[in-house]
């Protein structure tokens, strides 16, 4: 077997064993953007073992300073524009929302973006 094969076999390997432990109401946060920085966050609906099915929900202000506020998640207060999806949870434990941003667990302390018109 090269080596080249070896590595694909260990990267299939590590991916079909990620298993994952987390429940429903779980909070994923996602920080992305370009030239500012916007904050989503994500609450899980349902699980299965190696994926979950998420579904955007809204975040509040809890402070801040020039140019940059604290937000934090509104859990069960679902964004109207967002629809529930499926993610395979990759084996670091995030999931990927889009081909430019990632979402991870919440750790419980506010998260910062970018103020309303201070971004582009």
């Amino acid at each position: 077997m090269s080596r080249i094969e070896r590595m694909a076999e260990k990267v299939a390997t590590t991916r079909l064993s990620a298993i994952h432990t987390y429940k429903v109401g779980d909070i994923f946060f996602s920080s992305w953007g370009y030239d500012q920085t916007n904050i989503s966050w994500y609450q899980v609906t349902g699980v299965t073992e190696k994926a979950v099915r998420v579904r955007e929900i809204m975040g509040k202000i809890v402070g801040g300073s020039a140019g940059t506020d604290n937000v934090v998640p509104v859990p069960n207060e679902w964004d109207p524009h967002g629809k529930e999806q499926i993610k395979i949870v990759n084996p670091r434990g995030s999931l990927k929302m889009t081909s430019y941003a990632y979402a991870y667990p919440w750790d419980g302390h506010p998260k910062s973006q970018t103020a309303f018109g201070y971004g582009h």
